[in-house]
């Protein structure tokens, strides 16, 4: 490479950088407002822009809704949240962890190879948003739908899948079918999405 085209590169990744900062900060922006208040550990939702950014980027989903699903699902921002109610993440049996609250008892092997490493990880916050964004771009690629993906996230796709059953059969609202579901089953947030949308819906001024 000659010294002309290394300058060349240099320069492009020096324009990636500024482009990204850019985009971090945009992002932490609208994190800030709903982090006016640190939680009693001290974290804010600001504190995971830069994460939510660079796996927004790495999945193409929208950092702002990877910063509502973190917001809801930890307390704010705790990376060593642990579920509320012993249902865990996607139906499980057990209590969701970190961040995005990975359901431990069904993907926990995905984050080592023995159990210790495994619980080490899962509250790292780089890979638990990783696996939590690429679980929740997986349903927004297969729905089509934002609505449809966090209920497939909150319940697991089986959850997901009674749902529509019963949509269809009762011919009730989307959000009468999952209370339903959930009344049912005893499993899931019956306002899950619509909490989630709020707070998505707050941080872009809607």
């Amino acid at each position: 490479m000659s010294q002309k085209e290394y300058a060349e590169v240099k320069k492009k990744e020096a324009q990636k950088e500024l482009e990204r900062q850019a985009g971090i900060a945009a992002v932490a922006e609208k994190f800030a407002k709903l982090s006016e208040h640190p939680l009693s550990n001290g974290h804010k939702l600001t504190e995971w822009a830069e994460l939510a950014y660079d796996m927004g980027q790495k999945y193409g989903v929208d950092p702002i809704l990877i910063g509502a699903v973190i917001y809801h699902e930890s307390n704010g921002g705790d990376p060593l949240a642990n579920a509320n109610s012993s249902k865990g993440r996607g139906g499980g049996g057990g209590a969701g962890k970190g961040l995005m609250q990975i359901e431990f008892s069904i993907h926990g092997h995905n984050f080592g190879d023995t159990e210790e490493e495994q619980l080490k990880n899962v509250y790292d916050p780089i890979q638990n948003v990783d696996y939590g964004v690429r679980y929740l771009s997986g349903f927004l690629h297969s729905y089509g739908s934002v609505q449809h993906a966090l209920t497939a996230y909150n319940l697991g796709p089986g959850g997901l899948e009674d749902v529509l059953v019963i949509q269809q059969q009762q011919g009730v609202r989307f959000e009468r079918a999952v209370e339903i579901r959930n009344k049912n089953t005893g499993q899931g947030s019956p306002s899950y999405a619509r909490d989630v949308l709020y707070l998505y819906g707050l941080m872009q001024g809607g």
